[in-house]
């Protein structure tokens, strides 16, 4: 739905993707885990759930895990984790709920994908 054009509207938004991968799934302490897309550079990582129907319920799920990105894959610790969710339908004004939680906000229609936050959003850094 998005990857192929993640790069593109990440640098768009002065993110210069070096890798990308999809459905990164392991287990640590115990726990698994599973991310839709991490696209990452030297510094910085981006990680992205993606929804057919993205409900706030959704994001606040998407949240915790995010918290918890660097402790189960602690090879991005130090780096600057942004999070990122992607859809084609939405529930009840979820995508604002989402950009209010410092989440970049990406918005499928067909066969392209864009991220729809307002000008001058500025992404929380999760750690």
């Amino acid at each position: 739905m998005v990857e192929g054009d993640l790069v593109a509207m990440l640098r768009e938004k002065n993110i210069e993707v070096e890798t990308i991968a999809e459905r990164v799934r392991g287990k640590r302490n115990g726990e698994h885990f599973e991310f839709d897309i991490v696209a990452v550079n030297g510094e910085e990582v981006v990680v992205v759930e993606v929804k057919s129907t993205l409900r706030a319920e959704d994001i606040k799920h998407f949240l915790d895990r995010l918290e918890n990105f660097t402790r189960w894959s602690p090879l991005y610790k130090g780096k600057k984790v942004y999070g990122a969710v992607a859809y084609l339908q939405v529930v009840q004004s979820a995508e604002i709920y989402a950009e209010r939680q410092g989440l970049f906000v990406i918005r499928a229609t067909g066969d392209s994908a864009s991220i729809i936050n307002r000008d001058g959003f500025l992404p929380k850094t999760f750690h």
